[in-house]
């Protein structure tokens, strides 16, 4: 085969009608939005558009702000920077977040930790669910944000979200939750219309990189990240990326339309791999929790006992397939997986892991050559293990 790509959690092609957008935003429709003349006008229309197709594919109403930002880890550091910069006493406030969010939020959280912030992690079953009585136990009124990740991007696990708001909300109203729903977007139902502030990326779903968006609640004020002109109503000023947004547009569209049948797809493709991984190879274990869980059936995560999962990958890249080893905003950094001992994975399962993701385009005939292939590694890397 000519190319499998199964690394579609770190990101996705992009559909071909986006591709087209975006073109027709650089070379044609490319004045900026904030002129006051015809053109800025005609320009800056799609705007307003992708706002009521983003806020339509979140199942969410339209009395929200959107702004667009480069992507989900900007998003997510607006959301929780912005929020805690409104309070001038850091030691008397606490923010809350989980031990498997992805290191956009993490980072930011140890960020802020550093900075005598009272920060909170809490902790997940071996399945990765929320503890959720934890979390709301952990509130009090110092607590002044909440941030979850909807769809876990190692091992897909999905969160009870609109429960979990539910309770945050009754316990303390003032509170706002910050929902990082990067991966969920066209793989899950979305439950969101509780949400204070939602994060997310436009490449997660066949739309271009660099372009993503913070949701907002009408009433919720941030301090903003970047000063300048005022674009965005000042949450975001600098000149507004329309080819982009364009882009970003045409990507929710199809995603909306294509929902329903691309959810299906992914549920037949894992169930799919796990049938043939369990006919073909012996010794490992799967990590997404898809028999004790609410999982999105876009991500299979695979630990195989006595291989490293790094060699493993750059064995299938000989045959041109692609998987990964972990987060790709991560997997450089050679760090154990934290999320992975966070589920009570072993450190040497941990080493032989890959992540397995799926797209609508990916077929089961692609599944079978892969399985084939991932064999005929393992047989060899096991020969060499034998000898060495």
């Amino acid at each position: 085969m000519e190319e499998i790509y199964f690394d579609n959690a770190a990101t996705t092609v992009c559909y071909k009608e986006v591709s087209k957008e975006v073109n027709k935003y650089f070379l044609k429709e490319y004045a900026n939005p904030s002129a006051v003349h015809k053109k800025g006008f005609e320009a800056g229309k799609i705007l307003k558009e992708t706002k009521e197709n983003l806020l339509k594919l979140l199942g969410i109403d339209s009395k929200r702000r959107v702004i667009f930002t480069s992507g989900a880890s900007e998003s997510v550091n607006f959301a929780v920077k912005g929020t805690i910069a409104k309070y001038k006493n850091l030691e008397d406030i606490n923010i809350i977040t989980t031990n498997i969010e992805h290191p956009c939020v993490t980072n930011t959280f140890r960020y802020f930790e550093s900075l005598n912030v009272n920060t909170k992690y809490i902790i997940v079953n071996e399945f990765g669910v929320i503890n959720i009585d934890e979390l709301i136990n952990s509130i009090d009124d110092h607590t002044k944000l909440v941030s979850i990740i909807y769809v876990n991007n190692e091992f897909g696990v999905v969160q009870d979200i609109e429960n979990i708001i539910k309770k945050i909300k009754e316990k303390n109203e003032n509170v706002l939750v910050h929902i990082d729903a990067t991966q969920a977007v066209g793989k899950v139902d979305m439950k969101l219309k509780e949400a204070d502030m939602i994060s997310l990326s436009a490449h997660k779903f066949h739309g271009p990189k660099g372009v993503g968006a913070l949701v907002l609640k009408e009433n919720i004020t941030l301090i903003p990240l970047i000063h300048g002109g005022g674009q965005q109503e000042s949450f975001r000023s600098g000149t507004i990326n329309t080819p982009l947004i364009a882009g970003f547009n045409e990507a929710i569209k199809i995603t909306y339309k294509n929902y329903k049948e691309n959810k299906n797809i992914y549920k037949e493709l894992f169930e799919y791999a796990v049938k043939k991984l369990n006919e073909n190879i012996k010794d490992f274990q799967i990590n997404t929790p898809y028999e004790k869980a609410d999982i999105s059936y876009h991500i299979l995560n695979v630990s195989f006992k006595g291989i490293k999962g790094e060699v493993l990958l750059h064995m299938l890249e000989e045959y041109n397939i692609y998987v990964s080893v972990s987060s790709a905003c991560s997997a450089r950094n050679n760090s154990v997986n934290t999320i992975l001992q966070a589920i009570g994975v072993e450190d040497e399962l941990i080493k032989g892991t890959i992540r397995i993701s799926f797209s609508e385009f990916n077929t089961k005939e692609e599944i079978d050559y892969f399985i084939l292939k991932l064999k005929e590694c393992i047989n060899r890397l096991n020969l060499l293990n034998k000898y060495k």
